[in-house]
Protein backbone atom coordinates (compact mmCIF):
# COMPACT_ATOMS: atom_id res chain seq x y z
CA UNK A 1 0.00 0.00 0.00
CA UNK A 2 0.96 3.06 -0.58
CA UNK A 3 1.83 5.88 2.12
CA UNK A 4 0.80 9.31 1.92
CA UNK A 5 1.89 12.25 3.97
CA UNK A 6 -0.19 15.41 3.70
CA UNK A 7 1.82 18.77 4.99
CA UNK A 8 -1.29 21.48 5.06
CA UNK A 9 -2.18 23.38 8.11
CA UNK A 10 -6.38 22.62 7.04
CA UNK A 11 -6.61 18.94 8.71
CA UNK A 12 -10.18 18.58 6.95
CA UNK A 13 -7.67 18.19 3.73
CA UNK A 14 -6.11 15.40 5.03
CA UNK A 15 -9.62 13.86 6.50
CA UNK A 16 -11.10 14.05 2.98
CA UNK A 17 -8.34 12.36 1.19
CA UNK A 18 -7.99 10.03 2.98
CA UNK A 19 -12.11 9.11 2.92
CA UNK A 20 -11.42 9.08 -0.61
CA UNK A 21 -8.51 7.26 -0.87
CA UNK A 22 -8.38 4.55 2.08
CA UNK A 23 -8.42 1.50 -0.25
CA UNK A 24 -4.70 3.23 -2.11
CA UNK A 25 -3.02 4.67 0.90
CA UNK A 26 -2.57 4.19 4.43
CA UNK A 27 -1.92 8.65 5.75
CA UNK A 28 -0.06 10.79 8.00
CA UNK A 29 -0.23 14.51 8.24
CA UNK A 30 1.78 17.07 9.31
CA UNK A 31 1.25 20.73 9.70
CA UNK A 32 3.66 23.25 7.71
CA UNK A 33 5.72 23.86 10.90
CA UNK A 34 6.00 20.45 11.60
CA UNK A 35 6.79 18.83 8.30
CA UNK A 36 10.78 18.88 8.83
CA UNK A 37 10.17 16.44 11.21
CA UNK A 38 8.72 14.34 8.45
CA UNK A 39 10.17 15.37 5.62
CA UNK A 40 13.42 13.09 5.44
CA UNK A 41 11.57 10.10 6.18
CA UNK A 42 11.75 8.11 2.78
CA UNK A 43 8.91 5.80 3.79
CA UNK A 44 6.32 8.31 2.23
CA UNK A 45 5.81 7.50 -1.59
CA UNK A 46 4.09 10.49 -1.83
CA UNK A 47 3.94 14.22 0.16
CA UNK A 48 1.14 16.64 -0.78
CA UNK A 49 1.53 20.03 -0.13
CA UNK A 50 -1.08 22.48 -0.04
CA UNK A 51 0.11 25.74 -0.71
CA UNK A 52 2.82 26.04 -3.66
CA UNK A 53 3.33 29.46 -1.66
CA UNK A 54 5.35 27.18 0.99
CA UNK A 55 8.48 25.76 0.47
CA UNK A 56 10.08 22.64 2.05
CA UNK A 57 13.67 22.11 2.18
CA UNK A 58 14.85 20.40 -0.59
CA UNK A 59 11.33 21.00 -2.40
CA UNK A 60 12.64 19.54 -5.72
CA UNK A 61 12.08 16.19 -3.93
CA UNK A 62 10.03 13.96 -6.93
CA UNK A 63 7.64 12.81 -3.86
CA UNK A 64 6.38 16.39 -3.63
CA UNK A 65 2.94 17.54 -5.24
CA UNK A 66 1.97 21.04 -4.86
CA UNK A 67 -1.63 21.72 -4.75
CA UNK A 68 -3.00 24.56 -6.33
CA UNK A 69 -5.77 26.76 -4.52
CA UNK A 70 -8.46 26.61 -4.51
CA UNK A 71 -8.14 23.03 -3.74
CA UNK A 72 -10.53 21.19 -5.80
CA UNK A 73 -10.64 17.34 -4.85
CA UNK A 74 -10.99 16.24 -8.02
CA UNK A 75 -8.40 17.36 -9.58
CA UNK A 76 -6.61 16.38 -6.20
CA UNK A 77 -7.25 13.14 -6.15
CA UNK A 78 -6.83 13.27 -10.46
CA UNK A 79 -3.17 14.51 -9.80
CA UNK A 80 -2.31 12.16 -6.66
CA UNK A 81 -2.88 8.88 -9.20
CA UNK A 82 -1.64 10.16 -11.83
CA UNK A 83 1.63 10.96 -10.23
CA UNK A 84 2.25 7.24 -9.08
CA UNK A 85 1.02 5.52 -12.13
CA UNK A 86 3.67 7.58 -14.04
CA UNK A 87 6.16 6.48 -11.16
CA UNK A 88 4.90 2.65 -11.65
CA UNK A 89 4.41 2.82 -15.60
CA UNK A 90 8.01 1.74 -16.23
CA UNK A 91 7.31 -2.23 -16.86
CA UNK A 92 5.94 -4.28 -19.60
CA UNK A 93 2.82 -6.18 -19.15
CA UNK A 94 2.47 -9.27 -20.65
CA UNK A 95 -1.50 -10.11 -21.67
CA UNK A 96 -2.81 -12.83 -22.98
CA UNK A 97 1.02 -14.34 -23.17
CA UNK A 98 0.91 -13.15 -26.51
CA UNK A 99 0.94 -9.39 -26.30
CA UNK A 100 3.35 -6.72 -24.21
CA UNK A 101 2.08 -3.56 -23.03
CA UNK A 102 4.15 -0.80 -22.49
CA UNK A 103 1.79 2.11 -20.48
CA UNK A 104 4.54 4.93 -20.54
CA UNK A 105 4.45 4.81 -24.48
CA UNK A 106 1.04 4.21 -24.83
CA UNK A 107 1.70 0.83 -26.88
CA UNK A 108 0.37 -2.46 -27.08
CA UNK A 109 2.19 -4.81 -29.39
CA UNK A 110 3.00 -8.86 -30.62
CA UNK A 111 5.77 -10.18 -29.11
CA UNK A 112 7.51 -10.39 -32.73
CA UNK A 113 6.90 -6.64 -33.32
CA UNK A 114 4.44 -6.97 -35.77
CA UNK A 115 1.40 -5.46 -34.61
CA UNK A 116 1.60 -2.72 -32.81
CA UNK A 117 -1.65 -0.29 -31.71
CA UNK A 118 -1.05 3.34 -30.30
CA UNK A 119 -3.51 4.21 -27.17
CA UNK A 120 -4.48 7.42 -26.28
CA UNK A 121 -3.96 8.19 -22.53
CA UNK A 122 -6.91 7.17 -20.68
CA UNK A 123 -7.04 4.13 -22.58
CA UNK A 124 -3.63 3.25 -21.92
CA UNK A 125 -4.89 3.69 -18.52
CA UNK A 126 -7.50 1.66 -18.43
CA UNK A 127 -5.98 -0.96 -20.26
CA UNK A 128 -3.24 -1.42 -17.39
CA UNK A 129 -6.23 -0.86 -14.88
CA UNK A 130 -7.89 -4.30 -16.28
CA UNK A 131 -4.51 -5.82 -16.90
CA UNK A 132 -3.78 -5.65 -13.06
CA UNK A 133 -7.22 -6.82 -12.14
CA UNK A 134 -7.36 -10.10 -14.43
CA UNK A 135 -10.19 -12.26 -14.72
CA UNK A 136 -11.93 -9.51 -11.96
CA UNK A 137 -14.96 -7.46 -13.04
CA UNK A 138 -14.37 -4.35 -12.38
CA UNK A 139 -17.49 -1.92 -11.50
CA UNK A 140 -18.59 0.92 -13.52
CA UNK A 141 -18.23 2.69 -10.43
CA UNK A 142 -14.73 1.87 -9.44
CA UNK A 143 -13.35 2.78 -12.66
CA UNK A 144 -14.60 5.56 -12.80
CA UNK A 145 -13.05 6.61 -9.47
CA UNK A 146 -9.91 5.33 -10.20
CA UNK A 147 -9.20 6.34 -13.36
CA UNK A 148 -10.92 9.66 -13.93
CA UNK A 149 -11.19 10.35 -10.23
CA UNK A 150 -15.38 10.60 -9.92
CA UNK A 151 -17.52 10.11 -7.34
CA UNK A 152 -19.74 6.92 -7.46
CA UNK A 153 -23.20 8.25 -8.47
CA UNK A 154 -21.85 10.43 -11.55
CA UNK A 155 -23.78 10.79 -15.06
CA UNK A 156 -21.80 10.17 -17.80
CA UNK A 157 -20.71 8.44 -20.57
CA UNK A 158 -16.89 8.82 -20.47
CA UNK A 159 -16.43 5.04 -19.54
CA UNK A 160 -18.40 3.51 -21.89
CA UNK A 161 -16.94 5.48 -24.79
CA UNK A 162 -13.54 4.72 -23.51
CA UNK A 163 -14.31 1.59 -23.51
CA UNK A 164 -15.63 1.26 -27.16
CA UNK A 165 -12.81 2.70 -28.65
CA UNK A 166 -10.52 0.65 -26.85
CA UNK A 167 -12.26 -2.24 -28.04
CA UNK A 168 -12.14 -1.21 -31.40
CA UNK A 169 -8.12 -0.81 -31.30
CA UNK A 170 -7.88 -4.62 -29.70
CA UNK A 171 -10.41 -6.03 -32.32
CA UNK A 172 -7.31 -4.67 -34.71
CA UNK A 173 -5.59 -7.25 -33.73
CA UNK A 174 -6.71 -10.85 -34.11
CA UNK A 175 -9.80 -10.16 -31.55
CA UNK A 176 -8.34 -12.62 -29.15
CA UNK A 177 -8.15 -9.87 -26.89
CA UNK A 178 -11.38 -7.80 -25.60
CA UNK A 179 -13.00 -6.04 -22.92
CA UNK A 180 -16.46 -7.71 -22.04
CA UNK A 181 -19.36 -7.07 -19.52
CA UNK A 182 -19.94 -9.22 -16.94
CA UNK A 183 -23.78 -8.48 -16.03
CA UNK A 184 -24.27 -7.27 -12.89
CA UNK A 185 -20.93 -7.25 -12.02
CA UNK A 186 -18.64 -4.87 -14.43
CA UNK A 187 -16.30 -4.85 -16.97
CA UNK A 188 -12.92 -7.39 -17.49
CA UNK A 189 -10.58 -7.98 -19.83
CA UNK A 190 -10.69 -11.68 -21.73
CA UNK A 191 -9.14 -13.55 -23.79
CA UNK A 192 -9.33 -16.22 -26.50
CA UNK A 193 -7.60 -19.00 -27.75
CA UNK A 194 -6.53 -19.52 -31.15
Amino acid sequence: MNSLLVISDQPALAETLASELAEDFSFSQASIKAAGNYRNEQKFDLIILDDPQKSLPESNDPRIIKLLRPIRLHDALYTIRKHLQIKSNKEQILIADKYIFLPTERLLKSQDGKDIISLTEKESELLKYFAENPGNPLSRENILKQIWGYNPGIETHTLETHIYRLRSKLKDLDGQIDIVFCDGEGYKLSYSAD
